[in-house]
């Protein structure tokens, strides 16, 4: 809990926005309000519903997903994922 809460505090001067996934851990939602910026989320593991948010961002962001979803088990899709950072100068 307490690491996915300093990873904000480490990177807030970094950001202008962060995108969450709707089902992620509480700790990284506790860690996004953290730091100040506001708490956007989009549908869990739904990718068009990412780059929808993501198009609409300026600035550095970070995207913020759990790899493996506590509730149900689902991954992320990481790939997927890191191909929309990497297009949107996103961590």
């Amino acid at each position: 809990y307490s690491a996915n809460l300093g990873i904000f505090s480490a990177l807030k001067d970094e950001l202008d926005w962060v995108l969450q996934d709707k089902l992620n851990h509480a700790s990284l939602i506790d860690g996004n309000q953290l730091i100040g910026l506001p708490v956007q989320r989009y549908l869990h593991n739904d990718i068009a519903s990412l780059e929808k948010k993501v198009s609409k961002q300026s600035g550095q962001g970070m995207i913020v997903t759990d790899t493996v979803f506590s509730m149900d088990g689902d991954q992320a899709k990481i790939e997927d994922l890191q191909k929309i950072a990497e297009g949107e100068l996103a961590l």
